[in-house]
This record gives structure tokens, C-alpha cells and sequence, in this order.
């Protein structure tokens, strides 16, 4: 083959690339901030909150599934005072879903569980 046909090739190659994964990661951060949700900010509330959750659930809840909202509103309930106190702007669907995946990342409760007992948290 002609290496000047192959240097082109890999030369057109390259930009492509270079242009999607510059559309990619463009996209990726407008979906961050999309809506006004900062997936940062809850990435970072997320991790400060991480022992304070798994603490409190320990102490706080016997297991059982039906008793599970209770301590789901109080932590929820910090979650959102920390969230406000950093200033940070967070919708409440939003602070559940964060705390339920926290809850489920930790396996402190079966998924079933969490999501039956979140939609009894207001």
C-alpha cells in the first residue's frame, strides 16, 4: 500500500475521533449541569454524608423493612441541610435517589426495600 495513503487515513482517523469524544465529553458536561442539577456537588455531598448514613442506619433502624422510612426521612432531612448549607440547590427527588443509591452502594438494605420505604418519604 502507499504510505501516504496510510498516513492520511490515520490522520483522518484521528480527527474524527478527536471531534466525537470532544462532542462526547461536551454533552457529558451539559448533562452534569442540566436542569440546574450539579452531579459534582452530589457526588461530594454523597461522600461527606457516606459515614454519617451507614452510622445512623446502624443504630437507628432494626432491619426491618416496614420500619425503614423513619430513618430514611431524618437522614434525608441532613442530607438536605447539608446540601443548603453548602448552598447548593438540590431538588428532593434528586436527595432521595442520591440516598437510596448510597444505601444500596453500602448494602445496608436490600433495593426493594429502599424504594418500597422511599415512596412513603414526603
Amino acid at each position: 500500500m502507499n504510505p501516504m495513503f496510510i498516513a492520511a487515513f490515520v490522520a483522518f482517523d484521528v480527527a474524527v475521533t478527536a471531534a466525537v469524544l470532544w462532542v462526547i465529553f461536551k454533552r457529558r458536561a451539559a448533562l452534569g449541569m442540566a436542569g440546574g442539577i450539579d452531579l459534582g456537588a452530589i457526588r461530594t455531598l454523597s461522600l461527606e454524608m457516606e459515614p454519617l448514613v451507614e452510622e445512623y442506619l446502624r443504630a437507628n433502624w432494626s432491619g426491618d423493612p416496614s420500619t425503614l422510612s423513619g430513618p430514611l426521612t431524618e437522614l434525608l432531612g441532613q442530607f438536605q441541610g447539608r446540601a443548603e448549607a453548602r448552598g447548593v440547590l438540590i431538588d428532593r427527588s434528586v436527595l432521595k435517589l442520591a440516598l437510596a443509591r448510597l444505601i444500596e452502594a453500602k448494602h445496608l438494605a436490600k433495593s426493594h426495600e429502599i424504594r418500597e420505604a422511599m415512596r412513603n418519604v414526603a
